[in-house]
């Protein structure tokens, strides 16, 4: 979209796209709202939320999850 938006051509990198105009890419906010919304569940009143922020050990067809962006 902020090459479509700046009409910037095809061999800019996004990196420079991003630096440029000093806009944090989506994956590190991402990672900022994961690791808020872990901690937000930790404190949270309910017991019942703070077993949410722990992993099975058994994955089934290799799918992320949130809190995995954390790490």
């Amino acid at each position: 979209m902020l090459r479509l938006i700046t009409q910037a051509p095809w061999y800019v990198t996004n990196q420079t796209l991003h630096r440029d105009l000093r806009i944090t890419p989506v994956r590190e906010i991402f990672k900022e709202k994961a690791e808020a919304h872990r901690k937000t569940l930790s404190t949270h009143p309910n017991s019942l939320m703070g077993t949410l922020t722990t992993q099975s050990s058994t994955r089934r067809l290799r799918r992320k999850w949130t809190f995995d962006a954390i790490k």
